[in-house]
C-alpha cells in the first residue's frame, strides 16, 4: 500500500511539472521602420519550432502565442533580419533597419528573381511619373 502512495505522489509530481512546462503566452507589438512608419506583412515565427509563426497587419501590429523565454525572428525583404528573447515581456515594439542589398529584383509569375539571372522579356515600370 505505501509502495502505490508513493507511486501515485511521484506521478502527481511528473504531471504538475509538464503541465507548468507547457504555460503559452500571447505577445503582441508593432514593427515599425526608422521612420516610425508600420511595415506590412512582417515575417514573425518562434525560433526553433516548426510552424510557428504569424505576419504584421495592414497596421504593423502582431499577435503569437509562445513558450515564455523564446525567440521571436522577424524577417522582411529589405531590412535586417532581427531575433528578440521575449524571456517574459507582453508588449513588443520592434523598429526594423533597412540593410541597403537590394539593388534590382525581377517580380515573376513563379517567384522574385534578380535581374541578371532573368530569361524573357523584362518590363520596366517607372513608378515616378
Amino acid at each position: 500500500m505505501k509502495k502505490q502512495i508513493n507511486i501515485l505522489i511521484l506521478l502527481c509530481l511528473v504531471c504538475s511539472f509538464t503541465l507548468q512546462a507547457q504555460e503559452v503566452i500571447t505577445v503582441t507589438g508593432t514593427v515599425l521602420d526608422t521612420e516610425n512608419e508600420p511595415l506590412i506583412g512582417v515575417n514573425i515565427a518562434v525560433k526553433d519550432q516548426v510552424n510557428t509563426g504569424t505576419i504584421t497587419d495592414l497596421d504593423g501590429n502582431f499577435s503569437i502565442k509562445v513558450v515564455p523565454y523564446s525567440t521571436l525572428i522577424f524577417t522582411y525583404i529589405g531590412y535586417e533580419r532581427q531575433e528578440i528573447n521575449i524571456a517574459d515581456k507582453k508588449v513588443l515594439h520592434v523598429v526594423m533597419k533597412s540593410d541597403n542589398v537590394l539593388d534590382e529584383i525581377v517580380i515573376t509569375a513563379a517567384g522574385a528573381q534578380r535581374k541578371v539571372s532573368s530569361t524573357g522579356a523584362i518590363t520596366t515600370v517607372d513608378i515616378k511619373n
